[in-house]
């Protein structure tokens, strides 16, 4: 089995969401979640992921992970029945791993319904199954934010939006909260925080 992976990014795919890493000649597809695709550098540069051999009868499926502690839930996700490699991708793909650690650990269903793809019988399995159970060392993950204030649900939703969009989490809540900061408000129709926002992205990277 492979366990971990260092090598140089050949492609991306985001709509796939898969890098071709290159190592000892040879060309791994692996798959990521949004989030990890979003840190993947760019071609031609060395990247290094945690790696869950995934065997199926007919295929042998590379998934990718930054940290241990990110592979970690991955594989905790996997035990959820119901729950396969690509649902967990996605599930990782809806938000930071300390917000996913955060959201599952306090049974926050509406939380994980937000991310696309989750609705509430999956998300209800997911906290009855990993509420209490989710590796020690992803609690305190990026532990960083600590102190900030929460976001409001159409905040989130918004950010969420972003992500799923290819902007980092950080990116994407900088965007979000200079648009309510801004407009000097604590609240905006998520729709409307979207478009503020993305035109603030779109605008960075022109």
């Amino acid at each position: 089995m492979i366990g971990h992976l260092r090598g140089i990014v050949r492609h991306k795919d985001a709509s796939r969401g898969m890098v071709l890493v290159e190592a000892g000649g040879v060309g791994y597809e692996v798959a990521v979640s949004l989030q990890a695709l979003a840190e993947i550098p760019a071609d031609g540069e060395e990247v290094a992921l945690w790696i869950h051999t995934h065997v199926r009868e007919d295929a042998l499926e590379l998934f990718g992970f930054p940290t241990q502690d990110e592979r970690g839930v991955f594989r905790s996700l996997l035990s959820v029945p119901g729950v396969g490699p690509r649902l967990a991708l996605t599930v990782l793909g809806g938000m930071s791993l300390a917000d996913l650690v955060e959201t599952i650990a306090s049974r926050n269903a509406k939380g994980l319904c937000r991310i696309p793809g989750i609705g509430k019988k999956t998300a209800e399995r997911i906290l009855l199954d990993l509420a209490d159970k989710l590796p020690v060392a992803s609690r305190g993950a990026e532990a960083g934010a600590a102190g900030a204030a929460p976001l409001s649900d159409a905040a989130e939703e918004a950010v969420l939006a972003l992500a799923h969009a290819g902007f980092r989490r950080k990116q994407a809540e900088d965007a979000v909260a200079r648009v309510l900061a801004d407009d000097g408000v604590a609240e905006l129709p998520a729709d409307q925080i979207v478009r503020r926002a993305l035109a603030l992205l779109v605008g960075r990277r022109g």
